[in-house]
């Protein structure tokens, strides 16, 4: 089944990149998951938060959910590329080329109901995180 569609990149991250990203890998994905709409989850780097990327997603009426600084404990996709490293450092890769197979390969072996697990952590990880003040949890 998999999950959005994976795009690899070959050159620096920067905004109308991201804008293409979003464009051919997110947006076809999550209405066809989602009819009933969507809210996009972004940490708070500079190419998500520059003013194209802004007027961009605004245009297309798409929702940004609020989200704190330096808190890469509360993303469920930073446990997901945990995954993807972890199954990654199993394999044995000798060049750029396989390197690539097998993240694509990977990335289409995680399960809606894999991925889900990680979303349905969050109501804990956010209580985790209010009992500690606002310190960083291990989650």
């Amino acid at each position: 089944m998999g999950t959005t569609i994976l795009k690899i990149l070959t050159s620096n991250f920067v905004s109308k990149l991201y804008i293409d990203t979003l464009n051919e890998c997110l947006i076809r994905t999550a209405d066809v998951y989602y009819p009933e709409g969507w809210i996009l989850q972004e940490d708070n780097s500079p190419v998500h938060k520059s003013k194209l990327s802004k007027e961009w997603k605004d245009s297309e009426n798409i929702l940004v959910l609020d989200w704190p600084a330096y808190s890469p404990y509360l993303y469920p996709i930073e446990n997901i590329w945990g995954v993807l490293k972890q199954r990654l450092s199993k394999r044995p890769l000798n060049n750029l080329a396989d390197l690539e197979v097998a993240i694509i390969y990977e990335w289409e072996t995680f399960t809606p109901d894999f991925l889900k697990n990680f979303i349905l952590s969050m109501p804990n990880r956010v209580n985790m995180c209010i009992n500690s003040g606002g310190e960083k949890i291990n989650y």
